[in-house]
C-alpha cells in the first residue's frame, strides 16, 4: 500500500474529490481545479476557471466536468484529468443547474457524453469531445413543485431522480439512453429522491430515500427488490452525504433520523444486494448516534472490504455482522467529503487540506 500523504492545495470543503485514473481532482478555494497524483499527493496541474466554479466536479471518462455559474451565461467546462488541459467550456442555456439534496449541481458523464439536470426540468447532454449540444429532454414540470434531485451515469444509461409534489412526496426514477436521450424506462418511487440516494451495483441501480431501498435493472427498469426498513425513523433529516455504501454484494445504508428526537432510532443497516434481505442492523452505532445528536453529516462508503463512516473520526464495520471493528481518530470536522482511492480514502479536512488515509486509518 502506498504511503499516506497530504497536499498544500486548499480545497473547497463542500466539494467531493474525484478520482480519475491516477489523478485525484479537487475544487480549490481560488475558483479552479487542482489535479494531484493519487500515489504521491504531488500537485500535477492547476486549472483556473473563467470565473469561480461551483463547488462540485464529476468524472466524465478520462476528464472532469464542472459548472461555472455566470449570471447571464452559466457554463459547463470539461478538463482533462491527466494534465488539466481545458477541452471546452459551453453555455448550458439555463441560468440555474439543478441542485441535489446536499446542494450539488447535477452533473455526470462518460467518455462520450456529459449530462446535466437543470431547474427547468430539462436533462441536457453535450458531446464530450467538442461540447456541442447532443440532446435535451423535458422530464418534469417545476410549476407543480417537482424538482430535479438526482443524476447517475452508468454505462450507456443516464438515470434521473425527481422530487415529488409537496402534497404527496412521490418521485420518479427515469432512465434515458445516453446516446440519444430516448426514454428507456421510468418507475414511480413513493418518496422524494435525493442526490444521496443513487448508486450503481453491477447491472442494477440501487435507490435509497426515506427508509426505503429498492433495486432496478439498469437496462429494463424491472424491479429487483424493494425493502422498507422496519426500524427506520421518520424521514425528516439526512445525516449521510453521499449514496449508499457498496461492499461486494452488500448495500449499507443509514436511514434518516428525526429532528424532534435526534439520535433516537438511528440504525446502520446491511442489505443483500441481490435480494434486499436484511442480514443485520446495528442500532445507534456510536459515530452515527453522535452525528445525529450534533446535527451534522457523515459520509458513507467502503474501505479495504469494510463499510466505513467518516465523520470527525473513521469507523469501520464488520460486513458480516455490522459490528464496529475499529474507530480511528482523524480530527476532521464532521461531514468532510471523501472518496475511495485504491486501498485508501482521500478526504478534505476542515482547513481544506487534501489528505490520503490508508486502510484502518493508517498511511
Amino acid at each position: 500500500m502506498s504511503a499516506g500523504w497530504h497536499t498544500d492545495a486548499i480545497a473547497t470543503a463542500a466539494a467531493v474529490p474525484v478520482v480519475v485514473g491516477d489523478r485525484v481532482v479537487v475544487a480549490d478555494r481560488d475558483g479552479g481545479l487542482v489535479g494531484v497524483d493519487a500515489g504521491s499527493g504531488d500537485e500535477v496541474w492547476r486549472w483556473q476557471a473563467p470565473r469561480e466554479i461551483e463547488p462540485v466536479i464529476a468524472a466524465a471518462g478520462d476528464a472532469v466536468i464542472t459548472s461555472v455559474p455566470e449570471q447571464d451565461d452559466p457554463r459547463l467546462c470539461l478538463v482533462a484529468a491527466s494534465d488539466g488541459v481545458q477541452r471546452w467550456c459551453r453555455e448550458v442555456g439555463v441560468r440555474a443547474l439543478g441542485m441535489g439534496d446536499l446542494g450539488r449541481p447535477l452533473l455526470g458523464g462518460n467518455g462520450d457524453m456529459v449530462v446535466t439536470f437543470a431547474l427547468d426540468g430539462v436533462a441536457r447532454a453535450f458531446d464530450a469531445d467538442l461540447g456541442e449540444p447532443a440532446w435535451d429532454v423535458v422530464l418534469e414540470q417545476t410549476d407543480d413543485v417537482i424538482a430535479p434531485s438526482a443524476l447517475l451515469v452508468a454505462g450507456d444509461v443516464a438515470v434521473f431522480g425527481t422530487h415529488g409534489t409537496s402534497a404527496d412526496g412521490t418521485g420518479e426514477v427515469i432512465a434515458l439512453n445516453l446516446s440519444d436521450g430516448g426514454e428507456r424506462w421510468r418507475a414511480p418511487f413513493d418518496a422524494s429522491l435525493g442526490d444521496h440516494g443513487f448508486v450503481a451495483h453491477g447491472s442494477d441501480v440501487v435507490v435509497h430515500a426515506a427508509g426505503r431501498v429498492a433495486s432496478f435493472d439498469l437496462e429494463t427498469g424491472e424491479p429487483r427488490w424493494d425493502t422498507t426498513l422496519s426500524d427506520a425513523p421518520v424521514a425528516s433529516y439526512s445525516m449521510i452525504a453521499g449514496p449508499p455504501g457498496i461492499v461486494d454484494d452488500l448495500v449499507v445504508v443509514v436511514p434518516r433520523v428525526t429532528l424532534a428526537i435526534p439520535g433516537e432510532g438511528v440504525v446502520l443497516v446491511g442489505l443483500d444486494a441481490s435480494s434486499g434481505e436484511e442480514p443485520w442492523s446495528q442500532p445507534e452505532p456510536p459515530l452515527v448516534a453522535a452525528m445525529a445528536r450534533a446535527g451534522s453529516y457523515a459520509s458513507l462508503g467502503a474501505l479495504d472490504g469494510s463499510p466505513v463512516l467518516v465523520g470527525e473520526d473513521l469507523s469501520e464495520f464488520d460486513p458480516e455482522t455490522g459490528d464496529v471493528v475499529r474507530t480511528t481518530e482523524l480530527g476532521l470536522e464532521a461531514g468532510q467529503p471523501f472518496v475511495a482511492a485504491g486501498a485508501g480514502l482521500v478526504v478534505v479536512d476542515g482547513d481544506g487540506r487534501v489528505r490520503r488515509i490508508g486502510a484502518h486509518g493508517g498511511p
